[in-house]
């Protein structure tokens, strides 16, 4: 289960933005944080054909940060 996604800029770095997610696995009871970087150009995956609920969360990194994911189905920007 896709818990949350948020994105932070660091301006001071080349790949300045970084995606989190946080994922719960509600069968082996654990939590596990997954991160990425890209920079004001680079378009990251979805994962929203797994997770179904990220897809507000991915727009709304989107909205705030510019990171915008490949072939997203709510990307109408």
């Amino acid at each position: 289960i896709s818990i949350d996604i948020c994105g932070v800029d660091y301006p001071s770095r080349k790949r300045r933005f970084e995606v989190v997610y946080n994922l719960l696995s509600t069968r082996y009871n654990s939590r596990n944080r997954v991160q990425t970087s890209a920079d004001e150009v680079t378009r990251i995956s979805p994962v929203v054909s797994p997770f179904p609920s990220a897809g507000r969360w991915e727009r709304e990194v989107w909205d705030m940060f510019g990171v915008s994911s490949i072939n997203h189905p709510i990307n109408d920007h």
